[in-house]
């Protein structure tokens, strides 16, 4: 008979009990941890709470900073209180304006960032490097009650404005008209030219109907820019080198920019619009208006017995041929007898001119330049002169010719009055070079409206070297039977062929601007937290 051995029942149980106390306290332990470690947890979220609402505060203040000066500052005389506070749903984001501005007006702001004492955070080389006029704003932070986290910042709005030909866009193209319900012509059936600047296109679907998948421009350029929002690429436009290689568009973000409200009663600010030859809602961007605060006078008639020693005059021609004939002058079909006005750009009493054609006035303008070297010199000192034909209901100019080479800084703008045209405006070019074989024309074509067929030179081996850019936002072409070879017609910076200093007003503040803005936010870090 076996025995077994049993424990008596007080010891297990307090084996029982210790091993419970034992669990208790590692229950414990993990759950003073556990509370400890959500504590810390809720600090740090509270802590990173704290921290995301003044960085959202911070980026809100930022974008309103910019969104404040993009809808305030590009209308003419724009007004914006000083001291105003603006919030972002409350403690989402603040600013003040402190002085604010009034009657701003970019367009005519002749500030230079040379004239800056302190230029940070200034940057020359921003979105849009070179010179340019102007004007810096400054937003801080609001005064706001003491439950409001917003650090401390200062956004420095500098508003620019500068010729886009002379910012290096010799060739912009422009939104074509509302009227119009053709492509805007600058591809097809044409000869090449060559840009040595940057090519522009500021919209993209002015160069497209329903059949065009793609837009390849012949003509060669150093750069080509689609200044455009296009984010799925539904007009795609290719360009041409001046290596004769593909070149793609440039991929750089696109800066807003604008010439000024197209209306009153439609700002169209950042739409592409060109309309700065006459623009009542926007004068102090307007080639009419500026003109007209300088010497200027007005042509609407046809004037006889001007003297052809004056600075211009005008001719009638019957039977015989015009001196400088239109080159489809001898299929006929001109008015009789045929009206002839001649500019003489060596002439340093030429003043502003405006011609209007509301009644048939002439039938072709004729810009005569200078013959030899000395005075081509000479007229690169001359002050710069203003020209504008606006077309009215009257007959049409059909012919615009640039006779030997000029050095004297010109601004020409076209403007039909109605909107389009289908009457096509032909440039020439006569006279012989004073060197080589080049007919060197400094000379600014800004266009509304007109189709503008480049005709050049009778003697094909007659070069054209135009000296300055085209603005356009109708059809502007070489004919395509003025030959194969693409530096027949070369566009060329006004900086890249220098001459002498400018007599009287200058040339960029004679010149349609684009206005962009420059957008710099510095936080400013907090004293203490």
């Amino acid at each position: 008979m076996k025995v077994r051995f049993q424990l008596p029942a007080s010891p297990r149980k307090g084996a029982l009990m210790g091993v419970a106390l034992i669990l208790m306290l590692c229950s414990g332990l993990f759950l003073a941890g556990w509370v400890t470690m959500m504590s810390t947890r809720a600090i740090q979220v509270s802590w990173l709470e704290s921290a995301m609402q003044r960085r959202i505060g911070l980026e809100n203040s930022r974008l309103l900073a910019w969104q404040t000066s993009m809808d305030h500052a590009f209308d003419r005389e724009a007004d914006l209180d000083k001291k105003s506070v603006l919030l972002f749903n409350g403690k989402a984001g603040a600013l003040n304006t402190q002085d604010g501005w009034k009657k701003l007006n970019l367009y005519s702001v002749l500030t230079s960032p040379l004239t800056m004492t302190e230029n940070f955070p200034y940057n020359p080389n921003g979105l849009r490097p070179g010179s340019s006029y102007l004007a810096h704003e400054t937003f801080i932070r609001a005064d706001l009650p003491n439950n409001v986290s917003l650090d401390s910042f200062a956004a420095h709005e500098f508003l620019k404005s500068r010729s886009p030909v002379l910012n290096g866009d010799l060739f912009v193209i422009y939104r074509k008209p509302a009227a119009a319900v053709t492509e805007l012509n600058i591809y097809k059936n044409v000869s090449p030219f060559q840009v040595h600047g940057r090519t522009v296109v500021r919209h993209p679907p002015s160069l497209f109907v329903k059949n065009t998948s793609q837009v390849d421009l012949p003509f060669l350029t150093k750069s080509l820019y689609i200044q455009s929002h296009d984010s799925v690429s539904r007009y795609p436009v290719t360009g041409t080198g001046l290596d004769s290689k593909v070149l793609l568009p440039s991929n750089l973000a696109v800066v807003p920019a604008s010439l000024g409200p197209d209306s009153a009663a439609a700002s169209k600010l950042f739409d592409g619009f060109l309309n700065v030859i006459e623009n009542a809602d926007n004068p102090e961007n307007s080639l009419a208006h500026t003109l007209r605060k300088g010497l200027y006078e007005n042509i609407e008639v046809y004037k006889d017995n001007l003297p052809p020693t004056g600075p211009y005059w005008m001719a009638k021609y019957d039977t015989q041929a015009p001196p400088v004939p239109p080159p489809d002058y001898a299929n006929g079909g001109f008015e009789v007898p045929f009206r002839t006005m001649y500019v003489n750009l060596a002439n340093p009493s030429l003043k502003h001119l405006y011609i209007r054609q509301d009644i048939r006035v002439v039938d072709q303008i004729v810009f005569v330049g200078q013959r030899n070297a000395a005075d081509y010199e000479a007229a690169g000192a001359m002050s710069p002169v203003i020209v504008t034909l606006v077309q009215g209901s009257g007959s049409p100019v059909r012919n615009i010719a640039f006779q030997h080479e000029n050095n004297r800084r010109l601004i020409l703008g076209t403007k039909v009055k109605a909107g389009l045209t289908t009457r096509e405006l032909i440039f020439s070019w006569a006279g012989n070079p004073i060197l080589g074989r080049e007919l060197r024309w400094r000379m600014t074509l800004i266009n509304e409206g007109f189709p503008v067929l480049m005709n050049l030179h009778e003697n094909a081996t007659t070069d054209i070297r135009w000296i300055g850019g085209i603005m356009t936002n109708w059809s502007v072409w070489r004919n395509i039977f003025t030959g194969p070879r693409s530096d027949r017609l070369i566009l060329q910076s006004d900086s890249a062929v220098p001459t002498l200093p400018v007599v009287g007003a200058s040339y960029e503040s004679l010149l349609p601007r684009e206005a962009w803005l420059e957008s710099y936010f510095l936080p400013i870090p907090p004293a203490s937290l």
